[in-house]
């Protein structure tokens, strides 16, 4: 059932969703913690050293961030609940956790992190974008 449908049944509901790509994503991939800090960028964002690789840090961070914002967005739809009497729809994402822990960086400047325009060989023979 859609937020709206409940929303009909129980208007002061505040009805959450946690996604991994959020609508961002036309027919997104599976959303893996490691996959959307590579797609997003964030992993090239976290890397200390220029001249090696981006590599997704090895702790989950889009998982435990992403979760802590959908529980931050039904506190948040609690207290406008609270304040109006109306529920609310929320929403959070691996990816929106990913664009939070980006922020700084592409506040500083320049070209913000992200993935290759185009496919580059593996040292194994396969392609990867």
């Amino acid at each position: 059932m859609d937020s709206a449908t409940l929303h009909r049944v129980r208007p002061d509901l505040v009805h959450a969703h946690t996604s991994g790509w959020s609508d961002a994503v036309p027919d997104p991939p599976l959303a893996t913690d490691y996959m959307v800090q590579a797609r997003s960028g964030l992993a090239d964002a976290l890397r200390t050293d220029p001249a090696e690789p981006p590599r997704p840090t090895l702790l989950t961070v889009l998982d435990s961030l992403g979760g802590m914002l959908g529980a931050e967005a039904v506190l948040a739809g609690l207290l406008h609940r609270a304040h109006t009497g109306r529920g609310s729809a929320v929403e959070s994402s691996l990816l929106s956790a990913a664009r939070l822990l980006s922020a700084p960086g592409a506040a500083r400047g320049g070209p913000p992190p992200g993935g290759r325009p185009d496919p580059v060989r593996a040292p194994d023979g396969r392609w990867v974008t």
